[in-house]
């Protein structure tokens, strides 16, 4: 499975988002989130309407991602999602840094081992309170 067209996609459309302010992504992000930081200790100013929308619409991409492959970022979308009510400017900027690494690791991807176990094959006790 591959997320990689998904994730080409989501990192053009913020991409688009911060040109049209004046803003570009990091250009090297080798962590999901920036190192050391801790949103729960943030406090920086909230997002007004706007940007707090918009941090819930990454949210949802983000979780999207997870969904299709992308479980490298899992602890971390889960943990900004916590914030999708009142996010922070800082949480804001930490959700683009998570789309800079993405644009880093498009290509990232799980491979399956297409090899198996039949069930007949395993031999289970007859008896489970000698397992016991």
């Amino acid at each position: 499975m591959s997320s990689e067209q998904y994730v080409k996609d989501a990192v053009r459309n913020v991409k688009d988002w911060l040109e049209a302010r004046d803003a570009r992504l990091k250009t090297k992000a080798s962590t999901v989130l920036p190192s050391a930081y801790r949103p729960e200790m943030d406090t920086s100013d909230y997002c007004n309407q706007e940007d707090a929308t918009y941090y819930q619409q990454l949210i949802g991409i983000l979780r999207w991602a997870v969904e299709i492959a992308r479980i490298d970022i899992c602890c971390e979308v889960s943990m900004m999602a916590s914030y999708c009510t009142a996010p922070r400017q800082g949480h804001l900027d930490a959700v683009m840094h998570m789309f800079s690494y993405l644009n880093q690791h498009d290509r990232s991807k799980i491979v399956f081992d297409d090899r198996y176990h039949k069930l007949d094959e395993i031999t289970l006790p007859a008896e489970w309170t000698d397992f016991y």
